[in-house]
């Protein structure tokens, strides 16, 4: 199911929503799905739709993470997230980096 550069669809069912596999997920994985998480949640709130399901992934995602690595960004933690365009970029500097810290320039390597 791994594999770099390769995105899955969260469809109901898959692998990727289950506990389980955030449990031994590596860090850049479960990073990315955070953020797909917040993206899905976000979307869902600005279409008029329920947005909790999407809400409690990525905060349980988010606990997972933080048990695991290391503490994730104050962005993702928040119960209520701000409207944002982009969850990965804003305002030409990265969210949460897959490598490095938070808040480096993008395209920057």
């Amino acid at each position: 199911m791994r594999g770099l550069g390769r995105k899955y669809r969260l469809l109901p069912g898959s692998e990727l929503l289950r506990v389980g596999y955030w449990q031994r997920a590596e860090a850049v994985e479960l990073k990315g799905l955070i953020k797909r998480f917040a993206t899905r949640e976000n979307q869902a709130r600005k279409r008029g739709r329920q947005s909790f399901l999407w809400r409690n992934r990525r905060l349980t995602a988010v606990a997972v993470y933080e048990a695991r690595f290391e503490s994730a960004p104050e962005i993702f933690r928040h119960h209520k997230l701000p409207s944002l365009r982009s969850y990965y970029v804003h305002d030409g500097r990265y969210l949460w980096p897959e490598h490095g810290e938070p808040g480096e320039p993008v395209g920057r390597k």
